[in-house]
């Protein structure tokens, strides 16, 4: 390395880490990840299936002990570690364009990379930078003709990310001796099985669910998605509860819809099945091009990734910090770079939010503006590199008979092929268990009746023939806030589908918990008289909550003990659908006593489907009304011509003070609520249990022995090779 290259790669350390120093962004949800773990006193890839990897979100784990539980300090220790792993990047990448294009165009490129604000933002919050270190590794020793190290860090990438396993193919055809084609993917197979080994002992239904969870998630943010009608995110709108059960048990029981992303249901069904089609025929199609040009499997790397992306059914922003490295590796210019970015950077700021300057009600137009500029890009990119490559397609018959002859030599050792035969009669027998076990009868049971609750005393239903670490989840049909405990005492979590705006969840409560003795008994009461609201905060802290109502007026008498030395906030929600015209309007009439010196903050809030977010006004006058024209607490009037999903009124109270909330009026549009209350309700509900999972001795005897002769039929195909073919 050179000193000018040298001096570049310490400044650049310097800068990232003083950058990543600041405050500014500092939350992400990964803290949440580990958090609940810690509090469910569970473990990943055992209890739960999680949504990486397990390279990609255990390499991150150790950081929140050491972080002592301290979200921010956890926080800084992320953007440590992967502002790190970036200059690790920078300087393979670095290394291996020196190799292809120079030392001064090297520089130009890596220069370009890394001062992109969309990777440098993107790094901040995510874990693609993980799996592109093993991947830009793998492809530089691909470039240094090592195939076993390169097999080796394919396999880590893959174990990271998914997609990286794609690169087996660009490694097939950079090695042209036969003996290094089958070092470099016997290498890579073994290094996923041996990784994958302690987690297919341990649960192998939650690790596989890692996987097979993503094919029942709906498009995000990319022109499928426009087409299927989906403008929304990629997040999932209940981070936990669709973890808690095995992904094949949760799919049985969840209906798909079109609003949530989780378990979407395709507009165009055929849709998720052409774009899986398409990824592969254009995948080949760039293999049997450049399979006779080993000297450019480095450019395919790039290609791939793109193909990949483009019939890939959602894109992240923080994507970013992988796309834009393939496509320098695709392009022999910088020029394809800039609109990249610029797409990038917009599909950012349509979901950023910056009191300063009014950008959520640019959400739509920046979104949609960003998928067509970056479809367009890869577009262009894969279509120019088959146009120049297309005669290289003509060889397809020879290049696939040569692989088949390859795969027939080396099968033509009996002792390859008995031990391959083995191996599949092996993996086979491994599925057939793990599938037999899920659909043995009692594993996965569901019960299902009413019960009559009330505000004045328990209601209980006992649950009988558990296990300890059985998953129990219990749905109740109700808008109430239920109070629960569970006898013997067990930890139990509460969720809600699409929390922001309630649809398909409004009356829906969730309850969940892990079974510790053969019998526990659930025990349930009214926290509130029913009202045509869900109360969403309130309940959960130290605020003492009565709601009283005689159809005219609504009563809620607040209280806030002082016990957490916080403040409280009490909200209630009510779920709609309005288009905001020229006449809409909403008007709220209510009245707040409060004791001596007390100031209660009363809003308003609006969640806008146009938008994706969640506006709040507030209010400061007894009989408000919410216009088109009303600006909200950071000066906005955002609202005009959107659609709206969801309005909620929320009361804010110091620490120790009471307040008596009088609403006497809500109306939108001509729609005026009724407020009636009502002390008992008889809710419907369903509990489902999985039983925990008991592998079997033959189980692991038979993965025991999968993994050995997987070893060994790779380990002598290898031999075999090396002694029997030359390239």
């Amino acid at each position: 390395m050179k000193k000018k290259s040298f001096i570049f790669f310490v400044i650049y350390l310097v800068a990232i880490l003083t950058i990543y120093a600041f405050s500014a962004g500092l939350d992400n949800e990964w803290y949440s990840f580990y958090k609940y773990l810690d509090e469910q006193k569970i473990f990943p890839y055992k209890d739960v299936r999680e949504g990486y990897p397990p390279i990609g979100f255990l390499v991150y784990m150790p950081l929140y002990w050491l972080s002592n539980k301290n979200p921010c300090a956890f926080n800084y220790y992320f953007r440590f570690l992967n502002g790190l792993v970036l200059i690790f990047v920078l300087v393979i990448f670095y290394a291996l364009l020196r190799e292809e294009v120079g030392e001064r165009k090297a520089l130009k490129y890596v220069l370009a990379y890394s001062v992109l604000p969309s990777v440098i933002i993107s790094n901040t919050y995510s874990n693609d930078v993980i799996a592109l270190l093993f991947a830009a590794s793998a492809i530089y020793m691909m470039s240094k003709g090592r195939p076993k190290i390169c097999g080796f860090l394919i396999g880590l990438a893959t174990l990271s990310k998914g997609f990286p396993a794609l690169l087996m193919l660009p490694t097939l055809i950079r090695f042209e001796n036969i003996s290094a084609k089958i070092e470099s993917i016997g290498i890579f197979i073994l290094t996923l099985l041996f990784v994958s080994l302690p987690f297919l002992a341990l649960n192998p239904l939650a690790y596989i669910s890692t996987f097979t969870h993503h094919g029942s998630r709906g498009p995000w943010e990319t022109i499928w998605a426009l087409i299927d009608g989906y403008y929304s995110h990629g997040g999932f709108l209940h981070p936990y509860f669709d973890k808690f059960f095995y992904h094949g048990n949760l799919a049985n029981i969840y209906t798909p819809n079109r609003y949530d992303h989780a378990f979407y249901l395709w507009r165009y069904d055929w849709l998720p099945n052409l774009l899986t089609l398409s990824q592969v025929l254009v995948i080949v199609m760039l293999s049997l091009a450049y399979a006779k040009r080993p000297e450019e499997a480095m450019k395919m790397c790039g290609l791939i990734y793109l193909a990949y992306m483009l019939f890939f059914k959602g894109y992240s922003t923080q994507f970013a910090v992988s796309t834009s490295f393939y496509l320098l590796l695709a392009s022999t210019s910088l020029v394809p770079l800039i609109p990249l970015e610029i797409s990038h950077i917009m599909q950012i700021l349509s979901w950023t939010y910056i009191p300063q300057i009014n950008l959520r009600d640019m959400h739509a137009p920046l979104l949609v503006s960003s998928i067509l500029i970056r479809t367009i890009v890869f577009t262009y990119m894969l279509i120019s590199s088959l146009k120049n490559r297309f005669s290289g397609l003509r060889e397809a018959p020879t290049i696939i008979m040569e692989a088949l002859i390859t795969i027939k030599r080396i099968l033509g050792d009996r002792r390859v092929l008995v031990l391959t035969i083995l191996t599949i009669f092996l993996s086979c027998s491994l599925f057939i268990q793990v599938n037999n076990y899920l659909k043995q009868e009692g594993f996965f049971k569901s019960i299902s009746g009413n019960i009559n609750l009330t505000v004045n005393g328990w209601e209980n239903i006992t649950l009988s023939g558990l296990e300890g670490g059985d998953k129990v989840m219990i749905k109740l049909y109700t808008n109430i806030w239920i109070e629960t405990y569970v006898s013997p005492s067990v930890v139990i979590e509460r969720g809600i589908r699409n929390q922001y705006n309630l649809r398909g969840s409004f009356n829906e409560t969730m309850l969940f918990f892990r079974a510790t003795v053969e019998q526990h008994t659930l025990f349930l009461k009214m926290a509130h008289s029913k009202i045509p609201f869900r109360v969403t905060d309130g309940f959960d802290n130290d605020l003492e909550v009565s709601i009283e109502g005689d159809g005219a007026t609504l009563k809620i008498n607040l209280t806030d003990k002082g016990l957490d030395g916080k403040d409280s906030l009490f909200r209630i929600a009510y779920p709609c659908e309005y288009y905001v015209g020229d006449s809409f309007r909403v008007n709220v009439e209510y009245k707040v006593d409060v004791s001596d010196n007390a100031t209660p903050t009363m809003m308003l809030d609006v969640f806008d489907e146009t938008d994706e977010w969640l506006y709040t006004f507030r209010m400061k006058e007894e009989n408000f009304t919410l216009t088109p024209e009303t600006c909200d607490i950071n000066g906005y009037a955002n609202l005009k011509g959107d659609i709206i999903s969801l309005v909620a009124l929320s009361i804010a109270i110091k620490n120790g003070e009471t307040a008596i909330f009088l609403l006497k009026k809500l109306s939108i549009n001509d729609e005026v609520i009724v407020l009636l209350t009502e002390d008992s309700e008889t809710v419907y509900y369903e509990i489902y249990v999985e039983k925990a999972l008991k592998l079997s001795w033959y189980y692991m005897v038979t993965l025991f022995l999968f993994i050995l002769l997987a070893t060994c039929t790779t380990l002598l195909a290898v031999m075999h090779t090396n002694g029997n073919i030359v390239s």
